[in-house]
This record gives structure tokens, sequence and C-alpha cells, in this order.
């Protein structure tokens, strides 16, 4: 449930501009503003801040560049800061606008926020003497002139003991200090249309969320509020409250979540103040553009999708900045939750994670390169990932020309070209983080091709980066001749890490290879390519004990029971799938709920849905109970929300079990516990976001149904079924997917089938029989003449049927 002040931030704002002298805009004269910045460092008798002094210097500068006449003071005590206090509210009269910024200690109490002197004392508080009220201190100034903004940069821990209270002059009895942030103070409404018309409007700005306490950043330098204020607040031609929206998320990123700003604006015109803070164009100006983009896109990101990155960015030790970057380089609709976006997001995590470990940043001797990379390096430290790649580029071009040049001198130095080749590395990373693995794959290969003769041990991470980048490039398109250059690649990778020399790097390079293998054997007929996949993983187990490296040795044996899980899908018998089982029960020695809880869930997955074909060509439903329990463990280690993916996946294996044991036990029970499963599934596999996963349910949920009604003898079921295999059909055509197409047709034909037979309708009968001839007259066409007996066999229950009616 959200709180009031949650309410608030959601009321539209009137739209205001901070605009730099230098930009045309039809006003007649500069406003006049007027600011007073309090930094509170020094307390006497409460604990020191190490910021507010350093960051209300550093907002009176910006201030004074932005064109207002501001009033600096630094550790007032309490007669010194009323002084201040009533001195600027007198001089406010007649300005245009008002601007408070305080940055120390303060308190809430009974409702009110209190700014506190340095010399404010631990026990009972009088709001009377010496504390400033921010609704005492607003009323005035909003009486004197047409805007207002308060920033306040107060809402750290609260410093005073239990116990300590402020009178407030409400009553004898003082009021219990908040433990800690700041509150809405009375008086801080936000104005209407049928306001007060000679007032403009106000902005309330809080460094932390009200009833949260906010962070002090490094001694000696400012706060994440006041640092954010100082790098956005003059942004012009924005509008204010997109500048107070960057600020929020500068916060929130710069925090790692911890903390968020909280605004209350109502402003009705321009702000133009004569003054321009933001002197830098060209390559900073860029920066510093596609970092507030950034920022604005966080904050239209929905809850859902930022609760996903931020768990990832936790569980994966990352940054959040190149994990929303990431995020924007899908260009996907993010509104649509995170199960669009999950599998990708998770890949480029794992290649961002690789690339902070792994990167070489070598002295550079080439000025423009040092430049570029430097550029880049900003650009991806702040999500930026679209200008870092352009940054990257201009490198990758700056290092063509230099290499013509290097190929034209004798004795070349090998710095130059390590130099080289860490440009086309670093740019090669860029593209993994937008996920364009072919040009991350053709980089990789420029980068080995200048290290090869220099140096053996970064030849081998570009020709790895490179075979990778194209198993992932020919994985997601299905392309096998991209698989294929995978392996050879990879090959080339293990010349240059001998195994007795190098094993770790030999035993990585082995299980990658196995994954371009077992990809390939996915889309291939036989069991050569499973083979060679099974052997390489097995050889890189042994370089991987798990004694030393316990998470790559399980990791290996789940790749293991994939493979063989494979092999036992397409052999009669359970022997390859047990094994699997074995493989995937090794893995789950290292994988726990509290150290890899998603490993162990995905793994517990793998099991159910290796039982479940062990069941399926078995007897009884002992095995197909056990299918059950490994899936019910992994759904309660995952989310929808968390891993959607992984989530429907084992949520459909359980609904797949639920049936198998229905049919076998003819319990209707089971079937409708499949039934539930199945639409719980379709509620995460949705059409728009998963739209295979979404067909494939479809015709589960029907083969259930179809499943029921030749239990009860219910048409109403087959019906059901009927639909669920026209959805799935609205998905599948015979020229994207021949075989699902077919599979859809056979079992709608089916449904028609048990209609007629049940209802002695012949005509639905030959309608249904009509639906498997088109089926069968497409495959035929088609050149599949090895599926005419299976047709032939499909179409004989149809005629037993007309003949009988």
């Amino acid at each position: 449930m959200k709180s009031v002040w949650q309410y608030w931030l959601i009321i539209a704002a009137w739209l205001v501009l901070l605009v730099p002298a230098n930009v045309g805009v039809a006003v007649a004269e500069a406003l006049r503003g007027q600011a007073l910045v309090i930094g509170q460092s020094g307390y006497a008798h409460l604990p020191a801040l190490p910021n507010p002094v350093n960051d209300a210097r550093a907002v009176a500068g910006l201030l004074e560049r932005l064109g207002f006449s501001v009033k600096l003071a630094e550790n007032r005590d309490a007669d010194a800061l009323a002084a201040d206090v009533d001195g600027f509210v007198e001089a406010v009269s007649g300005a245009d606008v008002a601007l408070v910024y305080f940055s120390g200690h303060g308190v809430e109490a009974g409702g009110e926020n209190f700014l506190l002197p340095v010399d404010a004392e631990p026990g009972v508080l009088d709001a009377g003497k010496g504390l400033v009220s921010l609704s005492a201190l607003l009323a005035p100034l909003r009486a004197r002139t047409d805007i207002v903004i308060l920033l306040i940069d107060a809402c750290r821990t609260n410093p005073f003991p239990p116990g300590t209270t402020v009178l407030t002059g409400d009553g004898p009895a003082g009021v219990p200090v908040g433990k800690e942030g700041l509150g809405i103070s009375r008086g801080m409404t936000i104005l209407s249309d049928g306001g007060d018309a000679e007032n403009l409007g106000q902005v309330i700005g809080f460094a932390a969320e009200p009833g949260r306490a906010a962070l002090d950043g490094e001694a000696g330098g400012n706060s994440p509020y006041a640092a954010a204020l100082i790098k956005h607040f003059s942004a012009g031609e924005q509008r204010f409250s997109d500048i107070m929206t960057m600020v929020t998320e500068e916060v929130y990123l710069k925090t790692g979540t911890r903390q968020r700003p909280w605004t209350n604006a109502s402003l009705r015109r321009l702000l133009y103040f004569g003054g321009n803070a933001e002197e830098e164009q060209g390559d900073e100006g860029e920066l510093r553009g596609a970092r507030r983009d950034l920022l604005l896109t966080i904050a239209a990101t929905p809850e859902a999708t930022r609760s996903y990155v931020e768990r990832l960015a936790g569980r994966e030790d990352l940054p959040l900045d190149a994990l929303y970057g990431m995020l924007a380089e899908l260009d996907v609709d993010t509104s649509a939750g995170p199960a669009q976006i999950g599998r990708q997001l998770r890949q480029g995590a794992e290649n961002l994670k690789r690339f902070l470990a792994e990167r070489v940043t070598p002295a550079r001797s080439d000025a423009e390169l040092k430049r570029l990379a430097g550029l880049a390096a900003r650009a991806e430290a702040e999500g930026a990932i679209g200008l870092a790649r352009k940054y990257r580029a201009m490198a990758s071009a700056r290092a063509d020309d230099l290499s013509i040049a290097l190929d034209k001198r004798e004795g070349e130095l090998s710095a130059d070209r390590l130099e080289l080749a860490s440009v086309y590395a670093d740019h090669a990373e860029t593209a993994l983080l937008s996920f364009d693995y072919g040009l991350a794959a053709d980089r990789f290969r420029a980068a080995f091709e200048q290290a090869e003769n220099w140096d053996d041990a970064r030849a081998f991470r570009y020709r790895l980066g490179e075979a990778d980048a194209l198993t992932n490039q020919g994985s997601l398109a299905g392309d096998q001749d991209v698989l294929r250059r995978a392996i050879d690649v990879y090959e080339d990778a293990l010349r240059l890490a001998p195994r007795d020399e190098r094993p770790r790097d030999w035993a990585e390079a082995k299980n990658n290879l196995a994954g371009a293998w077992w990809s390939l054997g996915r889309r291939e007929e036989g069991f050569k390519s499973f083979d060679i996949a099974l052997a390489a993983y097995r050889e890189a187990l042994e370089e991987r004990p798990r004694g030393e490296v316990p998470v790559l040795w399980a990791k290996t044996h789940n790749n293991i029971g994939n493979v063989l899980a494979e092999i036992g899908l397409r052999q009669e018998g359970t022997k390859w799938l047990n094994d699997a089982v074995k493989a995937y029960r090794q893995a789950l020695k290292v994988f726990s709920p509290d150290r890899e809880p998603f490993y162990f869930a995905v793994t517990q997955s793998n099991i159910g849905n290796a039982l479940l074909n062990i069941g399926m060509r078995g007897k009884g439903t002992k095995t197909l109970n056990r299918a059950v329990e490994a899936l019910e463990t992994a759904l309660a280690h995952q989310s929808p929300d968390d891993e959607p993916l992984a989530w429907s996946a084992a949520q459909r294996n359980l609904a797949n079990t639920y049936l198998a044991i229905g049919e076998r036990k003819r319990d209707t029970g089971s079937i409708e516990q499949a039934v539930e499963a199945y639409h719980a599934t379709l509620e995460v596999q949705t059409r728009d976001q998963m739209p295979a996963e979404w067909a494939v349910t479809q015709i589960n949920l029907g083969n259930a149904l179809k499943t029921m009604g030749k239990l009860t003898g219910e048409t109403a079921r087959f019906e059901e079924a009927a639909n669920a295999f026209k959805a799935a059909l609205s998905q599948w055509t015979f020229e994207k997917s021949p075989r699902d197409w077919g599979v859809a047709m056979i079992e709608l034909g089916g449904t028609r089938l048990e209609i007629g037979k049940i209802s002695g309708d012949r005509d639905m009968v030959m309608d249904g029989k009509a639906i498997v001839e088109e089926a069968r007259d497409a495959f035929l066409d088609a050149g599949y003449d090895q599926y005419r007996g299976f047709f032939d066999n499909e179409l004989k229950p149809f005629d037993e049927a007309l003949a009988k009616l």
C-alpha cells in the first residue's frame, strides 16, 4: 500500500525549465533569484558530518553561475542561524525566486521538520530557541516571493539518544524525535489551480524519501544528493520535474538503490536567471546528455523490471548503471515485465562480469587512442552503452590506421600491437553489452590477430571471446554454420592453451567447445555432435576438481546432464535419462538454495523433466511422483518475477507430469491439476512476451482437456481443447514451423472426431478428417514423403468412425 507521500509524488506537476543564458527563449528579463545556502558540519555536541560545508560551497558556486544572489552560511550556531534565516526572509522581498539549500543535521517531531544549529544539545529541544522549522520558514517566503524552492539534505539518521523530545508549543509535553529521516511538514501542500493566484508555486526536495535516512559521502567530498544536484541542476532546456527526476535517479544509482530523493513540485512558469553553469560542449556535453537520457529512461521503467534489475545487480555484484544501460540497448517494451528481457539481460550480466574481471588496460602511447578509450570507459561507467560503442568504433578506426602504419615499419614493438589488440577487444566487450554478438566476434578476431605473435595469454582470451560470441550468435539465430565456425575457433583457442601448461584455460575452452557441439546437435539428426560434446565436457571436468573450483565443477556436471537428457529423448529405454539424473544430482552437491539458488532451482527442474520422461516410458506413477517432487522444489526456489523463463518452464513440466499421472491412473483430479498448472504457466508465458512457449503450452493444455473429455465423455471439454489448439495455430504456420503446425492440426482434427463419435454427428467427423488431410497435403506437397505412412495411420480412426455412423 502506498503511503500518503507516495501518492503526492504521483500528482502531476506544472512544467518548469531552467534555461541557460545562451538559449533563445522569449523572456523579457532574467528573474531575480535569492539563495540562502547553509552547510553545518562542525556540530559541538552531536556527530560531526564530513560533507555539509563542502556541499554548501559547491551548491553556492553552482547557483552563482546560474545567476542567483547567494548568501553562504557555514557552521552556524542557534543565534547566527536564526539571524541568517530572518535576514534572508527580509532579503527576498521583491525577488522572483527564493531558494534555500540546507546540508546538515535535521530531525522530525510531531509532523514537523527542524534544521539544527551546530550548538544543538541532546535532551529536550525547544522549537522556539534555535531550531529552524521548515513549515515556519516556508510560510513567510511564500508570502514575500512568487516561487519558493527548498532543497533539504538533512535526512540523516537521528543523531540524538533515545528519549529526546522537542517542545513545539502545542502543549507542555515534548514530542518524540523520529528515529530517522524527515517527514512531510505541515504547510507543504501542493498548490492547485484554484490556489493563491499571486504565488507561482513551490519545490520541496528531500535527499531521501520521508521517514528514510540519507547517506553521507566520502570525507572531503559531497553527499550523494549534493553531488547529484551539482551534476544535473543546471541542465538546460529541461523541464524542472525532469531535472529533479535526474537527481533522484542519480542518487538511486550512486547509492546502489539504498537512497532515493523525494520531490514535491508545483511550478507555473519558466525559470531564467541570466547565468549558464554548463560551459563544456563536445564530448563532455555528449557524455552528460547520454547520462541524463539514461536517468529519465530509468525513471520510466516499471517497478517489476526495476526490481528484476536490482536483484540481478545484487546477485552478480554488478553496477546498476551498466545493467540499466544494457536494458536500454535491448530496445524492448519494458512495460511487458522482465520475462521478455530476462534471458538476454542475464547473459549481458555474465558478459559484463567477465569484462570487468578480465579487462586489460595497457598504457596507451597514442594520444587519440588514449582519449577515446577514456571517453568510452566513462560512457560505460555512466551506463551510456550506445555512446561507448561510438567511441570504441572510433578507436577501432584509429587502430586500423595505426595498424597500416605499423605494417610498414620493420622491427615493430610488441607493445604497439598489444595496444591495438586491447582497443579491438574493448570494442568487442562493449558490443557484447549491447548483445551484438556478430560485431563482438569480428572485433575479438581483430584483437587476436594483433596479439597472437606477442602474448599467448591475451591471444587465447581474445580467441576464446570470439568463439563464445559466435556460439551465442549461432544459438540465438539457430544458425548451424555460425556454430561450426565457433567450433573451429575453439579448437584454435585450445592450441594456444596447452593442457599441460595451462590446464584451467584449456578446461574453459574445452567446456565452451562442448556447449557449441551441444547446441549444434539439437539442430541435427543423429548423435554425433552429442557424443563429441559429452566427451569434451568430461575432459574439461578432469581439470575442474570440485575441491578447487566447486561451482565450475557443478556447472559442468549440469551440462553433462543436459547432453545425456537430450540423447535420452531420442533413444529408447531409460538408461541415458537415468544417467542424466545422476549427473544433475552431482551438481546439487554444490548448488544449494543458500549458496546458488538460481542454479539449484534450474537443476531441480532439469531433474524433474528427466524423471518425467523416464516415468512416461515405464509403468505406474512412482517415478512420475518423484518428478513432481523435484519440480515443486524448483518452483519453491523461483518466482515468476525473478526468473520468468525458468519458472514457467518448471511450471509447464509440472503440468505435464500431472497429466501423465492422470492418464496413467485415469484420474480426473490429477488432470484437473495439470489444467490449472497450464493456466498458471500461461499467465507468465504470454503471447506477447514468449510467443513460441505460449503456443507449446496451448498444445499441452489442449491435450489435457482432450484427455479429460475422453474420461468424462463431456463434449464441452473437447470444445475447450479445440480452442487451445486453435490458439496455437494462430501463432504457428506451416512455413514458420511445419512440425508444430502439423501437431496442432492433427490434435484439432482429433477433437472433432471425438465430438462426432459422442454426438453421432457425421459432419463433425468429416470436418476433423478434412483438417488432418489438409495437414497431410501440406507435408506431401513440401516433399516430406516420409510422413505419408504416419498420416495414413492418423486418418484410420476417422474412416472407422464414419463406417459406424
